[in-house]
């Protein structure tokens, strides 16, 4: 809320120094930035990031007996897994 105030006392009044108008610029910053950081801190204190790891990011992971009908039999997904590239059923 002080941004809009910092911008009316510097650019659009032309009432407080450039110095001054980059200290107060800079503090807002730095508060924003501790502010901010603290919120982030305080919303992802129960989250568990190491559950799923860096590189999956919680997408999904599909595996090839995903794409297999669940209701055919173990010998059927067997050999629909060892099949190659190219060749048909």
């Amino acid at each position: 809320m002080l941004y809009p105030v910092a911008w009316a006392l510097s650019y659009g009044g032309n009432v407080i120094q450039p110095d001054s108008e980059a200290v107060f610029f800079g503090v807002l910053d730095l508060s924003f930035f501790v502010i901010l950081g603290a919120i982030f801190l305080f919303f992802t204190k129960g989250v568990d990031f190491s559950a799923h790891g860096i590189a999956t990011l919680g997408s999904p992971v599909l595996h090839r007996s995903s794409y297999i009908n669940p209701t055919s039999s173990s010998a059927t997904k067997e050999a629909a897994l060892d099949r190659h590239s190219g060749e048909t059923a």
